[in-house]
């Protein structure tokens, strides 16, 4: 990995306990899994709960699943 890539890895990993919406999550714990950075584990594991289950009369059901 380059040294600016490594730098902004290091920065999102900064970010991990911050953010609170599921798709910047998911977002954020990719880009690090592609980074192969340290925090990938820790921002996995702040991601699976917020993964839900919504149902609504207008759509179906949608489950959100992070791998």
């Amino acid at each position: 990995m380059d040294a600016a890539a490594g730098r902004g890895a290091n920065y999102l990993a900064t970010k991990i306990m911050h953010v609170t919406d599921p798709f910047q999550m998911a977002i954020l714990t990719y880009a690090l899994q592609v980074a192969r950075h340290k925090g990938h584990d820790m921002a996995y594991k702040r991601l699976q709960p917020m993964g839900s289950h919504h149902s609504t009369s207008t759509s179906d059901s949608v489950f959100i699943v992070f791998v």
